[in-house]
């Protein structure tokens, strides 16, 4: 017994210290460039330390504008996937089990798929000449709305690549979710509308809340699809940190853009859980 205590323990250690080493130490590099005056190879290595980059985040209406669009953006594809995602999750956990397994296997077949390549397959759908437009000017529309480069193009595309891992999640989460419930309320009179306030929603808040938490999360840091899809004329910070960092060299501010990002991060977990023992309060 003591040596598989021994032997579980040193494993433990072993495990913390990878991650700490593989998590920490860059997020320290991150943090020691975020406050070092850039220079021509990237940041200047000078022990002093300024907070020119956070002043220029701070005072910098471009900056500013990014970071409303980034939240903006996440915003939209969290309830875009929430609307779609969790009538989907609870069709597969109520409806009969062999129902409830072709839905599984419609919505995990996407996730096959590069998420690259279904980016530029909305731009297929979303390019000016592609099919939504296409349609829109056979159907007499002579100027059709313009998609790409827009924030709302950008979200479809997201919203459509994090759906599969919003339903399973969910899906996943719904556990104490049981049709027999309904059946019990609606037999005492409970209306379907009723049904689903008082019984169905309670029971499923927590998984409707952490796919939407991590939703937000994966769009607000999402690259590829903010690049293709804003055709360079929608920024969030992801691609900006790409930009500061590559194209301009200039790594303090790419470095105070990834700290506002996980300082981002932080701030919707504790909302979220906020949130949550809120509404638990409520419904104890």
């Amino acid at each position: 017994m003591k040596r598989h205590l021994r032997l579980s323990t040193i494993l433990l250690v072993i495990a913390v210290a990878s991650l700490a080493y593989l998590y920490l130490v860059p997020l320290v590099y991150v943090l020691r460039t975020a406050f070092s005056e850039p220079s021509s190879i990237g940041f200047s290595d000078s022990a002093a330390l300024t907070l020119a980059s956070f002043k220029e985040l701070a005072t910098n209406p471009y900056y500013v504008k990014i970071l409303g669009t980034t939240l903006i953006i996440s915003l939209m594809v969290a309830v875009m996937t929430a609307l779609i995602a969790y009538p989907l999750a609870l069709a597969i956990v109520l409806f009969p089990e062999r129902i409830g397994n072709l839905l599984l296997i419609f919505v995990v077949t996407p996730m096959l798929t590069s998420s690259i390549a279904r980016t530029f397959g909305w731009v297929v759908i979303l390019g000016p000449t592609g099919l939504i437009s296409s349609t829109l000017r056979t159907l007499g529309v002579a100027q059709p709305p313009q998609l790409m480069g827009t924030t709302f193009g950008i979200s479809l595309g997201l919203a459509q690549i994090y759906i599969p891992y919003a339903t399973l999640i969910m899906s996943s989460a719904f556990g104490a979710l049981n049709q027999n419930l309904s059946y019990a309320a609606q037999t005492l009179g409970a209306s379907k509308m009723m049904t689903f306030k008082r019984i169905i929603l309670p029971l499923t808040a927590n998984g409707l809340f952490s796919s939407c938490m991590l939703v937000f999360v994966l769009s607000a840091s999402a690259y590829v699809t903010p690049q293709v899809l804003g055709s360079g004329k929608v920024q969030t910070l992801a691609t900006e940190i790409y930009d500061s960092a590559v194209v301009a060299l200039n790594w303090p501010m790419a470095s105070a853009l990834a700290i506002v990002l996980i300082v981002l991060y932080a701030a919707i977990m504790i909302i979220v859980n906020v949130v949550k023992a809120h509404a638990e309060r409520i419904r104890s």
